[in-house]
């Protein structure tokens, strides 16, 4: 049975197979090159294509500097465009629960959490139909407000003390702007609560088959850990996470301290680490170019950075490599930090290491501590090949 005819002449125009770098889109969150990740149909949606196909592609970035996975399929859309294709009467099929389900069961589990904060000013964010903000008045939270771009979008007077910010902004096409905004309403003092699953350590294997990869839900903006923390200091926050795998606290000042680490966790803070990108570097060999960027190979079995003015209670680190000698090469690295050993994994090209503190302001060393390293041809040697950072 021969191909159809149309899809044949599809066939035959398509180009010879070369890398096109003209694809990479530049990073909204760190303004590093994203790389072309996945395409699905813009019908996926959380529970993947109940509704089947509508034959519209949805391309996929991601950016492997600070793990941002997005699609700029949004970007030029105006609020009528995302109300007519996306939030519009057929959007209950696609999400049943977001409408009054799911606001009352997490107005019972934050109003517990905030317990002792019921006079506190609060502000949520991308609030929906309000069904949230009346959850919690009714909870004795008696200065709950509600704004919603899209659903209630007067923008509201004064500043809050706390904003929440549930399931949200990975509806936005702009995160960077959708932070700004929040930080415009918030006090000096104040706190995001930002609700958010994070993309799962086997990313790369899941692709865009994650449930969270959901254009008809209007999904467009996910996040690695490391993307918040890039997110976070990039707009003057202290960030707090790891305890619960979708609530992050996002502060200013130290008024919200104690609450941020007992509902999110220890705050943190991400460094990405690797070769210097210089010739005769201590440690390295010579730089070598690649078409995502040069990379040197580590030539001792001990390679040390200095990370100056680092302030956290965790430190967590990436040092990416392009290549390794030999398979598990990098999974067999101890990671040391102020001489003390971190949580080492690997994924994604990288190897991650956390270290607890207390780091106060101070400089950090960090030892990269290899397997024996390979001799090469002409007596070089080699182990990981670190990617120029």
């Amino acid at each position: 049975m021969a191909i159809e005819e149309s899809l044949h002449r599809r066939l035959v125009a398509l180009p010879v197979l070369e890398r096109r770098p003209e694809d990479s889109l530049r990073c909204k969150v760190c303004g590093n090159s994203a790389t072309p990740f996945d395409i699905v149909d813009f019908n996926k949606c959380s529970a993947g294509y109940p509704f089947g196909f509508a034959d519209v592609a949805v391309p996929w970035h991601r950016c492997a500097h600070c793990g941002f996975l997005f699609t700029a399929f949004f970007d030029d859309w105006a609020a009528e465009d995302f109300a007519r294709f996306v939030y519009n009467d057929d959007y209950i099929k696609v999400d049943p629960e977001y409408a009054e389900i799911r606001p009352r069961l997490v107005a019972e589990r934050m109003a517990k959490m905030l317990a002792g904060y019921e006079d506190a000013r609060i502000l949520d964010y991308g609030s929906g139909r309000g069904v949230w903000v009346q959850q919690m008045r009714e909870r004795g939270f008696t200065h709950v407000d509600g704004y919603d771009p899209f659903a209630q979008p007067v923008r509201p007077e004064g500043r809050y003390d706390l904003i929440t910010c549930l399931e949200v902004i990975e509806h936005s096409p702009r995160p960077v702007e959708t932070l700004a905004e929040m930080a415009e309403l918030l006090t000096d003092d104040g706190c995001i609560l930002l609700g958010e699953s994070l993309q799962p350590n086997n990313i790369f294997e899941a692709r865009c088959s994650w449930w969270y990869a959901a254009p008809r839900n209007g999904h467009c903006s996910t996040f690695a850990d490391r993307t918040l923390a890039f997110l976070a200091e990039g707009a003057g926050f202290l960030l707090h996470s790891g305890k619960q795998p979708t609530l992050h606290a996002l502060r200013r000042g130290e008024r919200f301290a104690d609450l941020s680490r007992a509902l999110c966790g220890p705050r943190r803070v991400f460094r990405r680490i690797g070769a210097p990108g210089v010739a005769n570097a201590p440690g390295f060999n010579a730089v070598e170019p690649m078409h995502n960027g040069p990379f040197q190979w580590t030539r001792d079995p001990r390679i040390e950075w200095r990370i100056p003015a680092v302030t956290a209670e965790l430190l967590h680190l990436g040092i990416p490599f392009a290549h390794q000698f030999r398979a598990q090469y990098a999974a067999q690295c101890t990671v040391k930090v102020d001489g003390r050993d971190a949580r080492v994994g690997v994924r994604e090209n990288m190897i991650f290491a956390e270290a607890e503190g207390p780091f106060d302001d101070a400089t950090v060393t960090v030892e990269l501590l290899t397997p024996p390293l390979k001799e090469s041809t002409g007596g070089r040697r080699i182990g990981l090949a670190l990617r120029v950072v």
